[in-house]
């Protein structure tokens, strides 16, 4: 049969060649009949012509072992050879080949995790699989722990310094413990963060010392309610870098207390000036009524009266019991009397006496 498929080439290709001569040299007659010869030649090379043979996939691996391990970054590198003419897919995506088959491909690990890869091979119908398993080189698991223990310490330090950021806005002993139990428990030490806690500690001792003294104070105004006391005790709570609203309670219901203290006084001076203003009058009333009487006793006997314009008595009735009348040896000279009169009767009835000269 082979045989016979060289020899129906051979005259395939003469007739071929006369066809072509005879067809130049306008020999219609021989050029037909050369032209049914190269066909017929040509129908017998086609029917006589054995079976291709099948290509091989020839898939071959530049691997020893079905196992391949990653660089210190965590990529792996899958190459090799394949028939040029076949499809090649590594986990259905497919890979471009070189004209003589060669291929390389390269597979990123993510994690420590290892990772099985399915080479594919389709040619003519034909398939080869091959499964090549892709693991983390020891390095490269280092890594992955590293990385894992920054992105956790990051996380950390975020979290603390959030807390730090609270504790410095609102400085008090409830977040400062918060921040401090996250800082302290860090698995890195951070400096800036100690020094910044340490400022914030000196700051909340000290507002703790003010809300000592604001809770004193509010305390003395409560169990002694005046004006005073609850002043100093406004003043220390307004004072306060953050706001304590029960002492603010407290306080207005110290001020309330005052208010009405302070009205019940007002009132209580009101009746007592009233009271007063009265007896005042009384008094007034009484004085001139007595003033009238002897007044009226000292023009009734015709006695003479010592008085200046406004009615009020000139004689002096000195500390040794003597008075002094206007115009005696004495009365200048007496400068600090104890009583006055108007007549020597009302003198003498007082118990005083004239001097001897």
């Amino acid at each position: 049969m082979k045989m016979l498929n060289d020899l129906s080439l051979i005259v395939f290709l003469i007739s071929l060649i006369a066809l072509i001569y005879f067809y130049v040299k306008k020999q219609k007659v021989k050029a037909t009949r050369l032209l049914l010869a190269v066909i017929s030649s040509f129908i017998v090379f086609v029917i006589t012509a054995p079976d291709p043979p099948e290509i091989p996939l020839s898939l071959e691996i530049y691997h020893k072992e079905m196992v391949i391990y990653t660089d210190n970054s965590g990529q792996a590198q899958i190459s090799g050879e394949v028939n040029p003419d076949a499809l090649l897919t590594i986990d259905g995506e497919e890979i471009t080949l070189s004209n003589t088959g060669y291929f390389s491909h390269e597979i990123q690990l993510n994690d420590k995790e290892e990772k099985t890869v399915t080479l594919s091979v389709t040619l003519d119908n034909q398939e080869q699989l091959e499964k090549i398993t892709i693991k983390g080189s020891s390095n490269y698991i280092a890594y992955l722990q590293e990385k894992l223990e920054h992105e956790r310490f990051e996380k950390e330090e975020a979290k603390a310094l959030a807390t730090l950021e609270v504790v410095e806005a609102q400085p008090n002993r409830e977040n400062y413990d918060a921040a401090y139990t996250l800082v302290s428990s860090l698995t890195r030490e951070n400096k800036g963060f100690n020094e910044r806690l340490s400022e914030v500690l000196t700051i909340v001792e000290e507002e703790e010392l003010r809300e000592k003294e604001a809770r004193e104070a509010v305390e003395l105004a409560t169990h002694t309610p005046t004006r005073a006391n609850y002043n100093e005790a406004r003043s220390l709570v307004d004072n306060l870098a953050n706001e304590d609203r029960k002492l603010d309670e407290e306080l207005k219901v110290v001020l309330s207390k005052i208010e009405e203290l302070e009205q019940e006084q007002q009132k209580l001076q009101q009746e007592s000036q009233a009271s007063a203003n009265q007896e005042s009058q009384r008094q007034s009333q009484a004085n001139s009524s007595q003033e009238s009487g002897q007044q009226s006793e000292s023009h009734d006997s015709g006695e003479h009266q010592y008085v200046n314009a406004n009615g009020e008595g000139l004689i002096k009735g000195s500390s040794s019991g003597i008075y002094h009348i206007p115009g005696s040896t004495y009365y200048d000279r007496t400068t600090k009397p104890v009583a006055w009169f108007r007549t020597i009767s009302e003198t003498e009835a007082a118990g005083y006496r004239a001097p001897k000269r």
